[in-house]
C-alpha cells in the first residue's frame, strides 16, 4: 500500500488511486472503488478535510439507509410475519387438568401446543404419541402436538414432556455411607434388612 505521509497534509490523486486500488483488491462489497467517489475522483490532491468529509457522508449514509432488512441486502432473515408465527406455535400453558379430563376433544388445530398439567397419576391412551399403555405420576406434563408429516392432514395426539420421578425409595447418600461391610454383602445376598 501507498506510504500516506506527506508534509502539506493533502493526499495526491495518485495515493489515492494506489490506496483505493488496494481496498479494491480486497473484493468486498462494502469498500467502495475510486470512481464510487464522485467529485474527490476527479482531484489531483485531496484535502485531509475533503476525504474527512466524504468519508464521514458516506458512514452515515449506511447507518440509516433502509428501515429492512432486505434493504441492506440481507436475504436469509426471518421476517416480521414469520418471527410472529413462530412465537404463537410455541407452548401455551393452560394449567392443571385431572386424569378422567384428558379427552379426545382437545386434540384440535386451536389447542395446538396447549401444555396441560396432569394433576392425578394416570395411563396413556391411543390419544398419545407413545400409544396406550403407559403408566405417568401425577405432576406429568403433556403438550397437544400435530403428529402429521409435512403437507399431510393434521393429526393431533397428547405428548408426554416430563413428569415426576419418585426416588423416595432409593437409599440417601448418607444412608449409603452409614453401611458396614456386612450390610453390602447382605445386600448383594438379598438378606438385607434396614
Amino acid at each position: 500500500m501507498a506510504d500516506l505521509t506527506n508534509p502539506n497534509s493533502h493526499v495526491t490523486k495518485a495515493n489515492l488511486a494506489a490506496v483505493m486500488t488496494g481496498v479494491g483488491s480486497i473484493n468486498d462489497a462494502r469498500f467502495l472503488k475510486i470512481a464510487d467517489k464522485g467529485a474527490l475522483a476527479t482531484l489531483d490532491e485531496v484535502s485531509k478535510a475533503q476525504l474527512s468529509s466524504a468519508l464521514s457522508a458516506e458512514i452515515t449514509g449506511k447507518a440509516d439507509s433502509s428501515t429492512t432488512l432486505a434493504g441492506y441486502g440481507i436475504a436469509d432473515a426471518y421476517t416480521k410475519a414469520e418471527v410472529d408465527a413462530k412465537i404463537t406455535a410455541t407452548y401455551k400453558p393452560k394449567g392443571s387438568l385431572a386424569a378422567a379430563d384428558i379427552v379426545s376433544s382437545l386434540l384440535a388445530a386451536a389447542n395446538e401446543g396447549y401444555v396441560y398439567n396432569i394433576t392425578e397419576d394416570f395411563t396413556s391412551t391411543a390419544d398419545f404419541v407413545e400409544g396406550a399403555g403407559n403408566t405417568h405420576t401425577a405432576g406429568t406434563n403433556i403438550v397437544v402436538v400435530n403428529t402429521a408429516a409435512a403437507g399431510e392432514t393434521a393429526v393431533y395426539k397428547f405428548d408426554v414432556m416430563a413428569g415426576m420421578v419418585d426416588l423416595s425409595s432409593y437409599a440417601t447418600k448418607a444412608e449409603v455411607a452409614a453401611l458396614t461391610p456386612q450390610d453390602v454383602q447382605d445386600i448383594i445376598d438379598g438378606t438385607y434388612a434396614a
